[in-house]
């Protein structure tokens, strides 16, 4: 009815090997889905690890250039205070002499030098660092691009060796 008893043992070690190697690839799809989750996990975290350092440290090296900055600033105000301090004493002790008008008006024309050359220093500094803050942003688009086209490259690269592996198995072959 069913055949020959060889022909059952025949198709049953044929059944059972197909069995086996449906289920050894079943582990292997288990395997490789496993590591892809894995992978999966690693990219996830690769961008917000290499921007996060690189922001970093951009903002360690912008802080520096503020700093600078603001010590700049700190000399220059120092600097015409200063001076102005030194315009009022003169202009104290001459204000009510009526022979000292030229040196009053030498002594007002000191005072609205040093208001502007104070201004332009304010306007110098404010435009120096409107440039660094710009050349930074410059350097950040560029870096974020380049730190992007790694990453998927780095992917891509692990993909494709994942791919490689898997035609290269033995039940793809």
């Amino acid at each position: 009815m069913f055949g020959s008893d060889p022909d059952l043992s025949q198709s049953t070690r044929s059944f059972k090997s197909t069995v086996k190697s449906f289920l050894r690839m079943a582990n292997e799809v288990l395997l490789l889905a496993a590591e892809l989750c894995e992978l999966e996990e690693v990219v996830c975290t690769l961008p917000r690890v290499m921007f996060g350092n690189y922001g970093q440290q951009q903002e360690v090296e912008l802080l520096a250039a503020v700093e600078e900055f603001r010590t700049r600033m700190e000399e220059t105000t120092n600097s015409t205070n200063h001076s102005q301090r030194v315009h009022a004493s003169q202009l104290r002790v001459r204000l009510g002499h009526p022979a000292c008008k030229e040196e009053l008006d030498a002594l007002r024309r000191r005072e609205e030098d040093r208001q502007s050359q104070y201004r332009s220093a304010i306007n110098r500094t404010y435009e120096e660092l409107q440039e660094i803050l710009r050349a930074r942003e410059e350097g950040v688009a560029t870096a974020l691009a380049s730190l992007t086209e790694t990453l998927v490259s780095q992917v891509d690269v692990v993909l494709s060796f994942e791919r490689s592996e898997q035609l290269a198995a033995p039940g793809n072959l």
